[in-house]
């Protein structure tokens, strides 16, 4: 593990999971940035639709965003960790949606692509406020199935990370009055669309989808 900080208040932890890239950004957003975004994501109308795979009879509550209309604080931000975590790359918004969960919800381990893809998905916890005690952390596991990293959602935390790594959303314990709010954007690698792809929506609609 490595911790880089070159800007003031940004704080980057990066680990690697059986070679794939999973970094930990802090600082990202202030305060008023937070509560903006808070009060964007929790205002939308929800729908028990996410599963984090075909055979999950247990869907969470989430919120779709129109890729094609970029949120002007949220987006720029994530854009930027992203050409700075992967500044090799180059990847295409594929899906934006917020999960919605609450005290009794079900998740599963999942992936949000195969391998050998290399997509990237960037996870922001957006609760304004969050204790430690309520739980909620999103787990990552390497290829022998053990939890190798456990993230706790602290409000504006953004999680960068390979799509194919395994991971899990956890639900928050019985004292959580709060719904646990996630904002994700699933990126695909610009270099598989295109090939033998017609369009992002076409590589990811088989993919899982809960974080």
């Amino acid at each position: 593990m490595k911790k880089r900080s070159a800007i003031i208040n940004l704080d980057i932890k990066d680990y690697m999971i059986d070679g794939k890239e999973l970094f930990v950004i802090d600082g990202l957003f202030i305060n008023k940035e937070i509560q903006v975004i808070y009060d964007d994501v929790i205002s939308k109308p929800y729908f028990r639709t996410e599963c984090d795979s075909k055979s999950d009879p247990y869907p969470v509550f989430a919120s779709e965003f129109d890729i094609t209309k970029a949120n002007s604080i949220f987006d720029a931000k994530i854009s930027l960790m992203t050409k700075r975590c992967f500044p090799d790359e180059q990847f295409i918004v594929g899906r934006s949606y917020v999960n919605h969960i609450v005290y009794g919800d079900m998740e599963f381990p999942h992936t949000d692509c195969r391998e050998p893809k290399k997509n990237v998905t960037a996870l922001c916890f957006v609760n304004k406020k969050w204790d430690y005690r309520w739980g909620g952390e999103t787990k990552f596991f390497d290829k022998k199935k053990e939890i190798v990293q456990s993230v706790v959602p602290r409000p504006g935390r953004l999680v960068l990370f390979r799509g194919a790594i395994l991971h899990c959303a956890t639900v928050q314990t019985r004292i959580c009055k709060e719904s646990r709010l996630t904002w994700a954007i699933k990126m695909v690698d610009k270099k598989s669309v295109g090939n033998g792809h017609k369009s992002t929506f076409e590589i990811l609609e088989t993919e899982n989808h809960a974080v």
